[in-house]
């Protein structure tokens, strides 16, 4: 066997310090430090990606909504951290908005008795449409047809008359106020503050208003009202979850409460106001009253044929201005022949210190109240014994001033006469519209009954009855189109017919606040206001 021999070259070597203690413990702490190194380096990997995971799950929960949910991606937001892009993002998130906006338009435009208003380009919830004074509306003046989609469509009219009175100073005191497809209106402005254009569908929710103000800021104080209680209302509605509710999530209570609210609230002294609203939310119909002026339902029911001389007399008598007369004119041409029959519900009562429940308080308070023996109606509450003033110009026919007291016992204002018994506390009554449609026949087999909402000021019906009124607006309403036709079957989207329409229906307005003020300019005339909307029960 031939044995190996290596030569020292060949042999391993051995590093002269291995056998040195210090220079291992050396290399044992470098390779802890090195092992230190590499945990720190992997916890601080470890704690990037976990960072990362989080802010890329708050994007993702971010952008997952409640239908209900107004928030939006932060990016979006005004106060985004990505600069310039956000302008672009928001346009892009507006558009979208716009979109969803017209989807719902194009449902609501199925039916074909509609009028399309744009109601959002308000300061405040909503939009008021503003009352244009008759003495403005001429039928002639092509820049008066903006307003008329406003003030009078297939589905309602809405007047206002400025008053003649000397003082305070002679401006319109009424506030009337429509807000068409309220609820939907309060919905989008919540959203996103977009424009809305509503459609006044006679089927949709709606807020109507009657404000009367009084007082040398009276004007003043109707404005702020109508302004505030439709507002304060949607903020209601919206805190309670109406969506969920639908049917009862207003109560009494809540429409109480606003009222007492916008009273508090009142910033001017010297003045009041009345309200009456009327508010429908799905088939509840809402009625609140505080003052004198005057609300009701009427069903119209049409002949089961109609008269063509009745017809014609009836345009006739339209067309007549008042208090012109010639050996031509018939007693006929006097006075409206409506054709069909209207009945009225649900009318409220007028606040007015005569009444023993209004006139207990107001006397238990240290106020008094004064009767004219002629005419309970203008009874008056005064802070100071002018009984024989009050009879004196009774007697004489004079005007009675504001000197001469309150004509109401509620009010919202009217700082200096809460002591003495006025309150701004509504009478409230909610009416089930299913139930009113059974009771009435509304909607019975072969049933042609329609029906609609009036509200007014005294200045109206101080003057004319409530079934004059009633006849008159359900003449212009569903009898005075030609050849008898069925306004329900007329095609609204054609913008030069509902003109036209409108322009009538306002000559019929027109011609009731003619016939409800005096013959003569010289004689008193209140600011006179109303409005009528057609009602149809939801499906």
């Amino acid at each position: 066997m031939r044995h190996l021999h290596l030569g020292a070259a060949d042999r391993p070597r051995r590093h002269r310090h291995d056998s040195n203690p210090q220079t291992q413990r050396n290399e044992v702490n470098d390779l802890r430090r090195l092992v230190r190194i590499q945990n720190h380096l992997i916890m601080g990997g470890l704690s990037f990606c976990a960072l990362a995971l989080v802010i890329i799950s708050l994007v993702l929960v971010q952008q997952i909504h409640h239908p209900n949910d107004e928030r939006r991606p932060f990016w979006e937001q005004k106060k985004s951290r990505f600069g310039p892009d956000r302008q672009h993002k928001q346009r892009q998130h507006n558009v979208k908005q716009s979109h969803q906006l017209q989807r719902n338009q194009n449902q609501l435009r199925k039916k074909k008795i509609y009028t399309s208003i744009l109601v959002s380009n308000c300061s405040h919830f909503g939009c008021l449409l503003p009352p244009l004074d008759i003495d403005r509306l001429k039928n002639d003046n092509a820049t008066m047809s903006f307003y008329y989609p406003s003030i009078a469509s297939y589905n309602h009219i809405m007047i206002t008359l400025k008053g003649n009175r000397a003082n305070p100073q002679p401006v319109n005191q009424d506030q009337v106020v429509l807000i068409p497809s309220y609820v939907y209106s309060m919905e989008v402005r919540q959203k996103n503050g977009l424009l809305i254009e509503a459609i006044n569908d006679p089927e949709d929710d709606f807020f109507v208003g009657v404000f009367d103000g009084h007082g040398k800021k009276g004007h003043e104080v109707a404005k702020y009202v109508s302004e505030e209680i439709p507002s304060r209302i949607a903020s209601k509605m919206l805190r309670n979850n109406y969506k969920d509710d639908k049917e009862s999530s207003i109560t009494v209570d809540m429409i109480v409460e606003t009222f007492l609210e916008v009273d508090e609230g009142v910033p001017i002294a010297d003045g009041g106001s009345t309200a009456n609203i009327m508010l429908r939310v799905g088939n509840h119909l809402h009625m609140a009253n505080t003052g004198d002026s005057t609300s009701f339902i009427v069903i119209y029911e049409p002949p089961d044929e109609y008269d063509e001389r009745l017809t014609k007399i009836n345009r006739d008598y339209i067309a007549k201005p008042r208090g012109s007369t010639d050996d031509n004119t018939s007693e006929e041409l006097l006075i409206l022949h409506l054709q069909g029959k209207v009945t009225i519900h649900h009318q409220n009562v007028r606040h007015k210190p005569h009444l023993p429940h209004e006139r207990s308080r107001i006397e238990s308070r240290g106020g008094r109240v004064v009767i004219p023996p002629l005419n309970p109606d203008d009874s008056r509450e005064t802070v100071a014994d002018d009984s024989k003033v009050m009879m004196a110009r009774e007697i004489a026919g004079l005007r009675q001033g504001d000197d001469a007291g309150l004509s109401i016992s509620r009010s919202i204002g009217d700082r200096k006469w809460t002591a003495a018994g006025v309150i701004p506390d509504p009478d409230v009554v909610v009416i089930d519209l299913k139930e009113f449609w059974s009771v009435n026949d509304v909607d019975s087999i072969g049933s042609k009954k329609k029906v609609f909402i009036v509200l007014g000021s005294d200045g109206l019906f101080n003057k004319r009855k409530v079934e004059y009124v009633s006849s008159h607006l359900a003449y212009g309403l569903f009898e005075q189109f030609d050849d008898n036709e069925d306004i329900i079957e007329r095609d609204a989207k054609d913008q030069e017919q509902q003109h036209a329409f409108s322009s009538k229906l306002l000559e019929v307005g027109k011609k009731l606040a003619t016939m409800a003020s005096p013959l003569s300019e010289t004689w008193y005339r209140d600011d006179m206001t109303f409005i009528a909307k057609i009602v149809e029960l939801q499906s």
